[in-house]
């Protein structure tokens, strides 16, 4: 099966969705419905190469922004990387609130290793929504350009430094339990976004939009409606 390098829905005002490491565009489709409710816009998705973590996307958005921020209405970044470096992050311990034994048990070894290794809530609802969303672009993944690109992706500078500070309407939204970037770097990231709301959700890790799809999908909606330019400034 061939998969498209660019998805596009709906029409009306651009926005574009960067995805991270080792997945692919559907891993932000499960937040198309949320972002449909913020306004008529066409939201396009990009497939880009496997870099090194999911949440790249996030590093790269920033650094557009610090670019071409006068381009740009909005941003929103869900549990993005703030430090290339994994080994600066400040990260919280490995947890696991809610672990369905059963589901576990039915799982191949495969899907078992990937799903415990990345969820906090190992229940039947988040395995399905990383079933749907997540794993088609991680099965189809090269695992040696990863590798090989996921080397050193260092931007060279960081994106907030230097530049001028965006003031478009901004959702931060990171994972309490996320293990893989944290939650702690991405809050130092609000005074360089007067315009920033930040959510901090629990029970939630590194795919935070999936296993806790309705309080990041509204947040997400109330974004977009905040974004769009048919919405009046408060």
């Amino acid at each position: 099966m061939t998969h498209p390098h660019v998805v596009r829905h709906g029409a009306g005002v651009p926005l574009i969705g960067v995805h991270g490491n080792g997945v692919d565009h559907r891993l932000l489709l499960a937040l198309d419905d949320s972002l449909a409710e913020g306004g008529a816009w066409e939201r396009t998705y990009l497939d880009l190469p496997a870099l090194v973590a999911n949440s790249l996307g996030g590093l790269l958005a920033r650094n557009l922004v610090a670019q071409f921020g006068d381009q740009v209405l909005g941003l929103a970044l869900i549990a993005p990387v703030v430090d290339p470096d994994a080994s600066r992050r400040t990260l919280p311990e490995r947890t696991v609130v809610d672990r369905d034994e059963e589901l576990l048990a039915e799982l191949t070894d495969a899907d078992r290793d990937e799903f415990t290794g990345m969820a906090v809530r190992q229940t039947r609802d988040s395995w399905a929504a990383l079933e749907r969303w997540a794993l088609p672009g991680v099965r189809a993944a090269d695992p040696a350009a990863m590798q090989r690109l996921g080397a050193d992706y260092a931007l060279g500078t960081v994106p907030e430094e230097g530049g001028p500070t965006f003031r478009g309407p901004t959702l931060l939204v990171a994972g309490r339990q996320d293990h893989v970037v944290g939650y702690e770097d991405q809050l130092r990231l609000l005074p360089h976004y007067p315009r920033a709301r930040a959510l901090v959700v629990d029970a939630a890790g590194h795919n935070v939009h999936l296993e806790q799809p309705a309080i990041v999908g509204a947040a997400v909606a109330d974004w977009a409606r905040r974004a769009h330019p048919d919405t009046p400034t408060p």
